[in-house]
């Protein structure tokens, strides 16, 4: 099929994440893909994995010169990913080429959230079930247009980090995600601050880039943290990320399943996560991860604690994850239902 893949911003998000792997997947099955993005930091790292990426501009101009490409193109089916500017630069693009639009919701937070999906969607891919309630009950979209594909991960391709065991370091507390308002990384600083407390040596990191960076260090700064909490921008591949880090935090208060969670639970590390609904039902049960409910400071803190002194724990949680993760959550599953989706909506829009 030929299939063009319109994103938002490509910087250190989950869509962005979700993207490369869908559009690597799909050229490694011989699907002819394009990608239109809002430029970011990681345009370049797209075009590494062989197609051809544009960036959009919204002045009349340019799309127009970019409609030019595309029908030249002559996509099958376009899919949005990336939230309401991906879903918008979509629309405009299904309008022009009458052509079926397929959109994937990862998350229920405002900057995902649109009133009303536009006239020309086809389909709506839901990473889990908790996304496809709000969409029947909040924005009553058709039970029949929706299709539940949970994320998958590429096993890690490199060698697995470095021991968690190594007592000649100090250990490296560890989060990753979008810097925006609603992912809640206050609430890792706040835990941060107590870690700090109950240990003495302890380092942490947040690996993004995002809108919210400036308010997120000034509240580092507010709380002592200066000296221990790193804010980078994993320019190497966030799998470097996951190998730095002794213990990966995952903070979220809308149940959903982050693709982060699971990459890093393939790269073996131990995770802390708050939420609910899918995440506790899924990975609650399982002894994978330690679960700790939203909003619950004090309980993550120990948490996290308890995983930093407890080194064997932390070795036996890494394995457990990476079995369980590489098992129920590949890549190839995600990929192959991607397909079947994409080829069922086109072939409903012919008929």
């Amino acid at each position: 099929m030929r299939i063009l893949v319109n994103t938002g911003r490509l910087t250190w998000s989950t869509p962005t994440t979700y993207a490369q792997g869908l559009v690597r997947g799909l050229l490694e099955r011989g699907h002819e893909v394009q990608v239109a993005g809002l430029g970011g930091p990681l345009q370049d790292s797209m075009r590494e994995l062989g197609c051809e990426v544009y960036e959009v501009h919204r002045d009349y101009f340019s799309f127009r010169r970019f409609l030019g490409f595309l029908r030249e193109f002559d996509p099958e089916i376009v899919h949005a990913i990336g939230g309401k500017d991906a879903l918008a630069v979509a629309d405009r693009v299904t309008r022009a080429l009458d052509r079926p639009l397929v959109h994937t919701v990862h998350s229920w937070l405002p900057e995902d959230m649109v009133r009303h999906l536009p006239s020309t969607i086809c389909g709506v891919i839901a990473v889990n079930q908790d996304i496809r309630e709000h969409l029947v009950n909040t924005m009553h979209v058709a039970k029949g247009l929706i299709r539940v594909i949970p994320y998958g991960v590429v096993e890690p391709g490199e060698s697995l980090p470095r021991p968690l065991d190594d007592s000649r370091r100090i250990p490296v507390i560890g989060t990753v995600g979008r810097l925006e308002r609603g992912r809640q990384f206050e609430d890792f600083l706040q835990v941060a601050h107590l870690v700090r407390q109950a240990l003495d040596d302890v380092l942490f990191m947040v690996a993004g880039e995002g809108p919210d960076e400036v308010r997120l260090r000034r509240a580092t700064k507010a709380l002592g943290l200066e000296d221990v909490v790193t804010f980078a921008t994993p320019q190497a591949g966030i799998e470097h990320v996951y190998r730095a880090s002794d213990v990966m935090v995952l903070v979220s208060d809308w149940g959903g399943m982050g693709i982060h969670l699971l990459e890093g639970m393939a790269q073996e590390r131990p995770v802390v996560a708050t939420g609910s609904g899918e995440v506790l039902s899924i990975l609650g049960e399982s002894g994978i991860c330690e679960l700790v409910r939203a909003g619950d400071r004090e309980a993550l803190a120990k948490s996290v604690a308890d995983l930093v002194r407890d080194p064997e724990r932390r070795a036996t949680l890494g394995q457990r994850a990476r079995k369980y993760v590489l098992e129920h959550f590949p890549l190839s599953a995600s990929i192959s239902r991607t397909e079947d989706y994409y080829r069922e909506v086109v072939e409903r829009v012919i008929a």
